[in-house]
């Protein structure tokens, strides 16, 4: 009876361990879930307006910003790590959450891109397994009277694309900030006569000064 007992247990411990991992590995840990990672992936990244115009992932506070009424172009890259072809992804581009501040937004035409309430859908056709795609997303920025005039400069400018293709999704993000406010030259006040009346005693002495220098070259 007692071995039956103890081959009974050694039984239990043995089953145990073998479903614990797999349940486990299913629904997660304790303190966590674990997700399926995608084979379609997505980055987007914000092109610098001094040359040479690198791509980076963003432009903070402390780089060189945009300016009102100009272009900021934003590059997306597809990844398809899979081993099988997508047909047809779908990319949606949200162009900053304050939708006053880009006028209008274009890919190339072989996207068949269309803009409308700040966003920008295109299409990404045949993916194949391993290879990426690259599309240059073109926003006009608005002109300066559209920005609130209490500051002058706007960093809080997320930009979000998310990409889908049958189950499939992944989305990224790219920063950059405008600054309405351009600095230029300070233009001083012309001078009047008054401006140079302290001036007449160091004028005069100077006049003496290259008579009595000349007269002697001449004696």
């Amino acid at each position: 009876m007692t071995k039956q007992l103890i081959r009974l247990a050694l039984f239990l411990v043995a089953l145990l361990a073998t479903v614990t991992p797999a349940f486990a590995q299913q629904y997660g840990g304790q303190y966590g879930s674990t997700t399926t990672p995608s084979d379609l992936t997505v980055n987007k990244m914000v092109r610098s307006p001094l040359p040479p115009y690198p791509f980076v992932e963003n432009l903070g506070d402390n780089d060189i910003t945009h300016s009102p009424d100009s272009q900021v172009v934003f590059s997306i890259t597809v990844y398809n790590s899979g081993n099988q072809r997508f047909e047809e992804i779908k990319v949606d581009d949200y162009l900053i959450e304050f939708p006053q501040r880009i006028i209008s937004a274009e890919v190339d035409q072989e996207f068949e891109g269309s803009f409308s309430n700040n966003r920008l859908t295109f299409k990404i056709k045949n993916l194949d397994a391993g290879q990426n795609r690259t599309v240059e997303v073109r926003a006009k920025i608005a002109p300066a009277n559209v920005f609130p005039t209490d500051r002058s400069l706007f960093c809080d400018n997320t930009n979000k694309v998310e990409v889908r293709s049958e189950d499939r999704y992944d989305d990224d993000t790219a920063k950059f900030c405008i600054r309405t406010n351009v600095l230029g030259v300070t233009t001083l006040p012309e001078a009047g006569l008054e401006d140079y009346l302290p001036m007449l005693p160091f004028i005069g002495m100077g006049a003496v000064g290259m008579y009595l220098t000349l007269k002697k070259r001449l004696s």
